[in-house]
């Protein structure tokens, strides 16, 4: 489905946020608290620009899915479409009507029964 969305091959800007010391410091753009409060975790959220590659990201979604101490999204550069994967399934942000339907023709077995298909 991230090929619908996204484009296979099509660059986009991947934005993850990790609970505790980033795994790549280097790239890291924001590190903090919500709160004063020293109990709390702190996040360090990274943005870098990569390809969408099917299966590149499926260690890092599987991660996602088991509820790892971390959050990413992606958005392809070229229109602002966006992946959003969490522990309990993901949310896809297309850019247009047309996109929405697009992706409803093709993936028709993962909208719920509403009768929005929310």
């Amino acid at each position: 489905m991230g090929d619908s969305l996204l484009g296979a091959d099509q660059w986009c800007w991947v934005v993850e946020g990790e609970i505790g010391d980033p795994s790549a410091t280097s790239e890291v753009a924001y590190s903090g608290t919500e709160t004063d409060d020293p109990d709390d975790p702190v996040w360090s959220f990274s943005v870098r620009r990569e390809r969408w590659r099917a299966g590149a990201s499926d260690a890092k979604l599987l991660s996602i899915a088991d509820d790892a101490p971390r959050r990413v999204i992606w958005m392809r550069c070229e229109n602002g479409a966006v992946f959003a994967p969490y522990d309990g399934g993901f949310d896809l942000f297309p850019t247009s009507w047309e996109a929405v339907n697009q992706l409803q023709a093709a993936w028709p077995d993962w909208l719920s029964d509403h009768p929005a298909g929310l």
